[in-house]
């Protein structure tokens, strides 16, 4: 939170899929290199499996690739420096962060909670969808108009230029307030009316799609 204090207001991209979400080396690869080529300052919660939950060939397997992405990170961050970067492999405590005003908008493998997180911060998101129902709320996201979605050629297959692209117009682009603005409108309404969001999401999903 320190770190984020001494950014310039809505310059931070965070990044974070979650605790059950863990991106295979190929993909993390990808994204690091996004980030690196938007040239934006981010925070980057990366998360790996616990030993415990494996047999002993499976955990054999995840510690290499476990090393292999830690060093990757480790390569980001020295390459961008403490000032533009701050990657965390424990904890964070996402919720502050996205209710801070430095930040610009949240990277999100959009499952739901942090979905819904992002939806009551009002803070613009960049949809990266892994699995399960995460591709259907990037859609609501964009629907909405509270976000865009990152192009993959099926899930997992996509490049850093394109990640670098969207950060970029998301954070300076002409599209950024309209965004931004339709972000905040819906945080404003889920606060007002906060044991009701539920409801309130899905007269918004109708109005969507009576829209269209």
């Amino acid at each position: 939170m320190n770190w984020l204090e001494q950014r310039e207001r809505r310059s931070v991209v965070f990044v974070s899929f979650g605790s059950q979400c863990f991106m295979p080396y190929k993909e993390l690869e990808q994204l690091a290199h996004g980030l690196e080529l938007s040239g934006t300052s981010f925070i980057w919660v990366a998360r790996f499996p616990e030993k415990a939950k494996m047999g002993e060939e499976e955990e054999e397997a995840t510690d290499t690739d476990t090393s292999a992405s830690l060093a990757l990170l480790r390569g980001l961050a020295d390459r961008v420096g403490l000032q533009k970067g701050l990657v965390v492999t424990s904890w964070a405590p996402q919720r502050q962060i996205l209710l801070h005003g430095n930040l610009g908008c949240f990277l999100t493998h959009c499952g739901w909670s942090s979905v819904l997180e992002g939806m009551e911060a009002g803070v613009p998101m960049l949809a990266l969808p892994m699995d399960w129902d995460q591709p259907a709320n990037a859609k609501l996201i964009s629907e909405l108009g509270i976000g865009i979605e990152i192009p993959q050629h099926g899930l997992g297959n996509f490049k850093a230029e394109d990640v670098a692209a969207c950060i970029k117009q998301i954070l300076q682009s002409e599209h950024r307030e309209k965004v931004r603005r339709n972000a905040e409108d819906l945080a404003g309404v889920i606060r007002n009316r906060r044991n009701d969001d539920i409801r309130i999401l899905a007269d918004k999903i109708v109005a969507v799609v009576k829209e269209r």
